[in-house]
């Protein structure tokens, strides 16, 4: 590219998007995993580059995405960690999702049992995430009875294997948030409902970037960092306005 062609153009250095991840990890427990979040094509940066980028770190485990296509892309690309799509899809999309082994989110038993039944016809087991609805609104299973219901159906398909529970805050960004706070006691009280229902949640993460930043209780298993991966580079900060 003939940069004297532009207006403008962004430049993405990836060995600082990896040092800002690092710079995170260390401020959070050995045991608490970091799922890079790397959505609409990682912002408009480009997923598959940065996607290869923290993976060769060796440490990233799970990458989570908002939708089946992008899952795909990235698997057949290579990338061989786990792909979490944290948003809905078309019961169409369930097979080629399958088909990657990319772990797909559920909040009602109706899809449940559509990927229970697709992957009976791959001979397979269907790695799915459990979404939680605390305040958000967008989608999830209230703790109580909506949640048992679901519960009920899980527990009667053979061929799902749960991964994990999550749920999204409202106001992460906002420390000390008391809705934040509330929507922790919301999930917990989730966990517990799954837990006396005999089901083991393998991953529990609530923690979005900015939650990520100051509310260490609720770092559980994993955090979820989408623009922290970009904005938070204490080694190498950006100059003051001029």
């Amino acid at each position: 590219m003939k940069l004297a062609c532009y207006n403008s153009y962004l430049e993405v250095n990836l060995n600082i998007i990896c040092k800002n991840i690092q710079s995170i990890r260390a401020t959070l427990p050995a045991s608490t995993e970091i799922v890079p979040v790397l959505k609409c094509d990682a912002y408009g940066i480009g997923a598959l580059p940065v996607a290869n980028a923290l993976t060769s770190m060796g440490w990233i485990k799970t990458i989570a995405l908002a939708q089946i296509g992008e899952a795909v892309e990235l698997r057949q690309s290579g990338i061989t960690q786990n792909l979490l799509v944290m948003g809905g899809f078309p019961d169409f999309q369930i097979p080629i999702a399958l088909e990657n082994n990319i772990c797909l989110t559920v909040f009602r038993p109706e899809t449940a049992a559509i990927i229970d039944k697709e992957a009976k016809k791959l001979q397979r087991k269907a790695s799915i995430q459990i979404k939680i609805e605390t305040g958000l609104n967008r989608i999830g299973a209230r703790p109580g009875a909506e949640l048992a219901r679901l519960i009920d159906t899980l527990k009667s398909l053979p061929n799902i294997e749960i991964a994990g529970a999550f749920t999204h805050f409202v106001e992460g960004e906002i420390r000390g948030s008391r809705l934040a706070h509330h929507q922790f006691e919301l999930y917990m009280r989730a966990l517990g409902q799954l837990d006396d229902a005999g089901i083991h949640i393998p991953m529990r993460h609530i923690c979005n970037s900015g939650a990520s930043d100051w509310f260490p209780e609720a770092y559980l298993d994993a955090v979820r960092i989408g623009r922290r991966l970009y904005m938070d580079n204490r080694d190498n900060p950006l100059p003051p306005d001029s």
